[in-house]
């Protein structure tokens, strides 16, 4: 009986599973399925221009329709009495037309300055500006264009171009400057808008050189920027976001 049960206590312990171990493996820190707050507010800079470059692209569709109905006006006045006047005054109409649409073309141009600038004042100087301010000063930005087409039909290209800037460029400053936190730092932005509207100015006026002109404050835009950034740590930027906090 006792042989019988040692051999028994053999057998068990042979064919008895031995205990696995089954390793732990330490999860790593789950990431968040949404984006850094650098890259969301990149995104939805990106998502505000396209919007406002749509609305931008009906603006011009309005500009191409009162100037086709311009020039089939200009050819159907062989009629009238004071023929000489009519041309003048449809002529003037026509290039404050195209002078519009082209200027138009610009438009990402000032809003790169406009949201580069507030980015890059958020970013090292650790403030906070909320998606809808950006798109209210993207929507001033836009607006100079409606004004210049509307007033240009009662004051003339160059009359027009002057008020629209300096309203639109005044308003953008005044509100940047409660946004940015100081005068001084809504100024700069405004300095440099108001650098970009007399550049546009030149361009629309010496058609010969837009593309050198044009290729030339892309560069200086996109030199100053790089310049101001250099010793910037991108990958702080985290990082200081959350020491704010």
């Amino acid at each position: 009986m006792y042989k019988f049960t040692a051999l028994s206590r053999q057998i068990h312990r042979r064919f008895k599973q031995p205990t696995v171990r089954r390793a732990t493996l330490s999860a790593p820190p789950l990431r968040s399925l949404l984006m850094e707050k650098t890259t969301q507010k990149l995104v939805i800079i990106a998502v505000i221009s396209i919007i406002l470059l749509i609305a931008l692209q009906l603006f011009n569709g309005l500009v191409r329709d009162r100037e086709h109905y311009a020039e089939i006006a200009q050819q159907n006045i062989a009629t009238q009495v004071d023929r000489a006047e009519a041309t003048t005054t449809l002529g003037n109409r026509l290039d404050l037309y195209r002078l519009t649409e082209r200027s138009s073309k610009y438009a990402v141009l000032f809003l790169l300055i406009t949201f580069g600038g507030c980015f890059l004042f958020e970013s090292l100087r650790g403030l906070r500006i909320h998606p809808v301010q950006y798109t209210l000063v993207g929507a001033a930005v836009c607006i100079f264009y409606l004004l210049l087409l509307s007033l240009g039909e009662y004051t003339g290209f160059t009359a027009a171009y002057l008020i629209a800037a300096l309203a639109c460029n005044g308003l953008i400053t005044g509100y940047l400057s409660a946004i940015l936190g100081g005068i001084t730092r809504a100024s700069i932005l405004g300095g440099l808008l108001v650098i970009a509207y007399a550049v546009l100015y030149l361009l629309l006026q010496t058609p010969r050189y837009t593309l050198l002109l044009g290729s030339l404050l892309l560069f200086a835009a996109l030199a100053a920027t790089m310049y101001g950034t250099r010793h910037f740590d991108w990958y702080a930027l985290k990082n200081h976001e959350d020491s704010i906090k």
